[in-house]
């Protein structure tokens, strides 16, 4: 089967056969396709590939918490997560440990919630702080609970002048991790 597309140029791109058409600074090329690929299982090797795949887990866990401003170093979220949290995940013969507690899903310079104190209840978590200095209508709490015997996150997301917020689990959750993040809406 063969892939080709047709670019403004004409000219097309993609795999016919064991033949690659594609793009070199602007040129088109041909070449043919590896004759044979060797897939190496060296210890380092099955090590990094455990380690990657287990934060490709984690990673899509807890996508829809992560609030990260982009760097030059890492531009998106997934590539930031990894670079702040690849010492939290050991791997290995066949099992992943994550220090839970040590994740990082923000990047946001905002002041930490004063007085902060956190119920854990069987089908619920309630968050409560005290009042501070960042009242306004774009400070904002984000309040997530990761249900490990799950492997799902549950998220509150409220006014920091509220000054509380309840997450509600399912039963069964397993162990509850609780994380709080203070940030700030803009338009």
């Amino acid at each position: 089967m063969a892939k080709l597309t047709k670019n403004s140029n004409n000219n097309i791109s993609g795999k016919l056969g064991n033949l690659v058409y594609y793009q070199l600074n602007g040129k088109p090329c041909v070449r043919s396709l590896p004759s044979n690929f060797k897939d190496s299982n060296s210890e380092k090797q099955l090590f990094n590939r455990n380690k990657f795949k287990a934060m490709g887990s984690l990673f899509q866990i807890f996508r829809p918490v992560l609030r990260y401003e982009p760097t030059k170093a890492a531009l998106n979220k997934s590539a930031m997560f990894c670079s702040l949290n690849w010492k939290n995940v050991s791997v290995n013969s066949d099992e992943v440990n994550v220090n839970y507690e040590d994740l990082v899903l923000s990047n946001y310079g905002i002041k930490e919630l004063v007085g902060l104190e956190i119920h854990i209840a069987r089908t619920q978590v309630s968050f409560q702080w005290e009042v501070d200095n960042l009242q306004a209508d774009i400070h904002y709490v984000l309040c997530i609970v990761y249900a490990k015997g799950l492997q799902q996150v549950y998220v509150a997301d409220v006014k920091r002048k509220e000054l509380s917020a309840t997450v509600n689990v399912p039963e069964g959750a397993g162990e509850i991790i609780t994380y709080t993040i203070a940030h700030r809406r803009t338009a």
